[in-house]
């Protein structure tokens, strides 16, 4: 499972959606701006910036590090 931390006007967000759309990776984007429970998920993983990819079983991608984004579709 996959999941996409993103809020408004995030141009690292956008980016990091596309490449897992443009690539057929399955995930579910969570929205901080919108839901009060993914921004406290966020913060109390130690975050203060995003977007925040959480992939199950591997540590977290924070921002879009392509070099981290690729092994995904690999």
């Amino acid at each position: 499972m996959i999941t996409l931390y993103s809020k408004d006007d995030c141009r690292y967000c956008v980016a990091v959606a596309n490449f897992l759309r443009n690539n057929g990776v399955d995930f579910k984007e969570i929205n901080i701006d919108e839901d009060e429970e993914g921004m406290k998920h966020v913060i109390d993983k130690g975050y203060m910036s995003i977007p925040v990819t959480e992939v199950e079983g591997q540590e977290d991608i924070h921002g879009f590090d392509l070099k981290e984004l690729n092994k995904l579709i690999k």
